[in-house]
């Protein structure tokens, strides 16, 4: 029968010291998952319209209490103005514009736009 020496032992413990690590870190990632985004978007209706000058802020709120990681983009006329959850307009022209807000990662995507009227 052979013997063991001493170095041979080391590496069978620093082996499983490494495999035990190892095991006890996948544990703490095992729990963590990817979700798309769930938001509720503020409810404006801008049917009658706003006027040049008015402000109004947009804010896009979590629907679960998960704390999923995302991107925050808004965009007023497919140009991004912001990476915020929330967002200030300000009406400096009359006309219509499309407000778009997009929040994603790699679970999925929510969309969610707004028309707005701005009369003089």
């Amino acid at each position: 029968m052979k013997k063991f020496n001493f170095r041979s032992w080391r590496v069978a413990i620093l082996f499983l010291v490494c495999a035990s690590l190892f095991v006890s870190c996948a544990k703490d990632y095992a729990d963590f998952r990817v979700a798309a985004p769930e938001l509720n978007m503020t409810e404006l209706s801008f049917k009658d319209g706003i006027k040049v000058g008015d402000r109004v802020t947009f804010e896009a709120q979590r629907v679960t209490e998960v704390d999923s990681i995302y991107a925050n983009e808004w965009s007023l006329d497919d140009i991004v103005v912001s990476a915020e959850s929330s967002y200030e307009f300000v009406a400096e022209a009359p006309g219509n514009y499309v407000l778009s807000y997009r929040a994603y990662n790699i679970a999925g995507e929510f969309n969610f736009e707004y028309d707005i009227l701005v009369e003089e």
